[in-house]
């Protein structure tokens, strides 16, 4: 059988024939154009999701001299069959941004909890949260912040500052 050249005639055919060898090298060439591109993409994203994420980080410190001028009364304390309500007093010079609860119920096991919120000096609230079984014992720890230079925030957690009641009564 004979063969024909296509791209022989002049027909409008003709316009489109390249040679082969010239597709492969372009084909080449936009391959790794675009893993370049998509190599460059995944780069940039992954950068910008590390440093964002990095900003979020919060340093922690543990009974500094902050704490001092730190600390949290519970004025009153019961408990019904699923909440613990509790009445809070800031009753020192520096504001409390978080508390962390930790409740031990009748065979001493602990639950944590934490519990975003913002007491000023001298300001009372009313604090009611879930439970779950019959509580014996409540502990609060008090944790304020301190802004470092280049926005970094350090939490510092107050032990030293521990609130606690045992022997809850019901409601």
């Amino acid at each position: 059988m004979k063969r024909t050249n296509k791209c022989a005639n002049k027909s409008i055919i003709a316009k489109f024939c390249v040679n082969k060898k010239g597709m492969e090298a372009i084909s080449w060439v936009l391959f790794l154009a675009l893993g370049v591109a998509l190599s460059t993409f995944a780069f940039l994203w992954i950068r910008g999701f590390t440093i964002s994420s990095s900003d979020k980080l919060v340093q922690v410190a543990y009974d500094t001299e902050e704490c001092l001028s730190v600390s949290v009364s519970i004025d009153s304390i019961c408990q019904d069959l699923s909440v613990v309500k509790l009445n809070l007093t800031n009753n020192n010079k520096r504001d409390v941004n978080k508390l962390l609860l930790r409740t031990y119920d009748l065979y001493g096991n602990p639950e944590n909890r934490e519990i975003l919120l913002t007491l000023k000096p001298d300001e009372q609230t009313t604090l009611n949260t879930m439970k779950q079984g019959t509580l014996s014992k409540l502990e609060i720890i008090p944790v304020t912040y301190r802004n470092e230079l280049e926005k970094k925030k350090v939490e510092i957690i107050c032990r030293i500052n521990i609130a606690q009641r045992e022997s809850i009564a019901i409601c």
